[in-house]
């Protein structure tokens, strides 16, 4: 037995159990690691002579920036590559079997260290030990697996992580319900478990009876993946789970964990229910609308029913002025992921397919570069919304935009943007706003301009009539403009082309709001400010500050319903 003391600087390494054992288990610890000692010792008697338990620590806190979760899965990875080659090594055979263990956030590592071996993640991990087909089990103690639900925080770091959340990327917020990078687990685990079918590890959820940070809510991918059960254990917390000594009924929470991680005959899967492959086809509106605007529905009617499916994901009515702001417009692209991971537990995302007008091409737009397992077939843009400099070509090549044919050969999807003739939403706001260089980048004129990558992105040369919605709704003189969206998506046929040009002074006012941006918030602080201070000589300090006030609430309310 080895015993490996925590250094300030180091990693915790404890070693327990039988030294030339060819079965390594690793324990993976949680955000703010229980005492686990007692745990450590029972899984390394448990079955004497053929285990070597390994338990390690990541040291990640809830403020750690994303970059040093994605690194401590990269670390636990190599970490369990070595140990593997070190084993194999000291005993000179084969290590036969890895069993992962992971509590709460440790879980989590678990799975995407697990993936990342495995080739399922964006890049394969660079192990020179290829462990994961060694894994036959993975034991989840309190992991929340879509992400813990912000309300279960306490309060002041509820503040706090509002406050700082738009600032940077933490942990806390990667790991979170509807969070970029769970989500991003959450569906490769999904795509993953589907793919290996049968010879995938079994894998348990143990969840306590008195767990507040996780409940049950977080297993229900498992009525859809193979091999995959869960345990509830009686009076155990969250931290109790492990913290076995501190349990009310220490003997059986044992039992409960005996079973979970070494039983090989207490499990009986049952059979997932298989994702259905039919298209699923997502109608995404825009702001100063929701799901029920008169648009919506005849494009769902005229894709039709089974075997297709359609769902419009709302999120309410959506201002301009609410759109402006990158916190609100960021929290609506979690609602439109949540949207896609549920479809996705039911249907496989190859034959996924969008068309979306607005900031819901935002919203499309987000998931794809936040979220690499996100893929559409064929995506169709009305009104974009988008920047003119849109990573198309990036998400083409990373496999985002396509389909696997039934050979199993990958083709490319296909963008199309539509764009209308005078534009306000997108020539004028978007455009302002893309010139406060180095904000506002992730928004743009491309529903007036176009794209810089054309040869990815399909669009007329000439433009629709009207406005921002002139290419959602049937003009007179073309085509019922439901059925020809339709028939994209549904085959990726060419729609009828518009023929209106765009007035040339809207197109040069456009730039000029761009090009002149900082410029227009400089003059109108600067005329504020001479305002202001006429103001507060001619009627005084108090005065001019209500006025102030009083019309800056004026012109939020009048922002709200525009």
């Amino acid at each position: 037995m080895q015993l490996a003391l925590l250094t300030r600087t180091g990693i915790v390494m404890v070693d327990a159990g039988n030294e030339n054992a060819t079965k390594l288990l690793i324990y993976v610890t949680g955000l703010v690691p229980p005492k686990s000692d007692a745990l450590l010792q029972k899984m390394a008697n448990a079955q004497p002579g053929q285990w070597l338990v390994h338990q390690h620590d990541h040291r990640l806190k809830p403020w750690g920036r994303q970059k040093k979760l994605e690194a401590a899965v990269d670390t636990l990875s190599a970490d369990i590559a070595t140990r593997v080659r070190v084993q194999e090594n000291k005993t000179g055979t084969d290590v036969e079997e890895v069993r992962l263990v992971g509590h709460s956030i440790g879980g989590l590592l678990a799975r995407a260290a697990y993936l990342k071996s495995g080739g399922w993640w964006q890049t394969v991990s660079g192990d020179n030990v290829p462990w994961a087909p060694k894994v036959r089990r993975i034991v989840l103690l309190g992991s929340p697996n879509a992400g813990y639900r912000r309300e279960a925080m306490k309060w002041h770091l509820r503040v706090l992580l509002f406050l700082l959340g738009p600032f940077a990327k933490f942990t806390a917020e990667a790991t979170e319900y509807q969070g970029y990078w769970i989500t991003n687990l959450r569906l490769r685990w999904l795509n993953a478990f589907d793919a290996m079918g049968a010879s995938a590890p079994l894998t348990v959820n143990v969840i306590g009876g008195k767990d507040g940070l996780v409940t049950a809510d977080d297993t229900q991918d498992v009525a859809f993946m193979p091999r995959m059960v869960d345990l509830t254990t009686g009076g155990a917390d969250h931290a109790g789970l492990v913290n076995i000594d501190q349990s009310p009924d220490p003997e059986g929470l044992w039992i409960d964990l005996q079973k979970a991680i070494f039983d090989e005959d207490y499990f009986t899967p049952e059979d997932a229910h298989p994702r259905s492959k039919e298209p699923v086809y997502f109608i995404e509106h825009g702001i100063r609308t929701d799901a029920n605007d008169a648009w919506v529905k005849p494009i769902m009617d005229a894709i039709g029913g089974s075997p297709a499916v359609v769902i419009a994901p709302s999120y309410g009515f959506f201002s301009a002025w609410e759109f402006a702001l990158p916190l609100n417009r960021h929290r609506n692209v979690h609602n439109f992921l949540n949207a896609y991971a549920e479809k996705a537990r039911t249907h496989h995302p190859n034959n996924f397919r969008f068309f979306g007008h607005s900031n819901g091409t935002f919203m499309m737009g987000r998931s794809l570069l936040e979220v690499s397992a996100v893929k559409f077939e064929r995506i169709m843009l009305a009104g974009t919304v988008l920047p003119p400099k849109f990573r198309w070509t990036d998400l083409v090549e990373n496999g985002q935009i396509g389909h696997y044919t039934p050979s199993g050969d990958w083709q490319a999807g296909i963008v199309h943007n539509d764009r209308a003739r005078i534009d306000g939403p997108v020539g004028v706001l978007c455009a302002f706003l893309n010139g406060l260089w180095p904000f506002q980048q992730d928004i743009g004129p491309g529903g007036t301009r176009g794209f810089d990558n054309a040869a990815v992105v399909t669009e007329h040369s000439l433009f629709w009539p009207g406005g921002h919605g002139g290419a959602l709704t049937t003009q007179r003189g073309y085509a019922d403009r439901p059925t020809e969206i339709a028939k994209f998506l549904r085959g990726g046929a060419d729609t009828c082309k518009p023929t209106k040009k765009s007035p040339w002074i809207f197109r040069a006012f456009s730039r000029l709001l761009q090009v002149g941006a900082w410029l227009i918030v400089a003059a109108i602080v600067y005329g504020l400010y001479v305002l202001f201070g006429n103001a507060a000589e001619a009627w005084g300090l108090a005065t001019a500050v209500a006025s102030y006030a009083a019309g800056a609430i004026l012109i939020y309310l009048i922002l709200r319903i525009i």
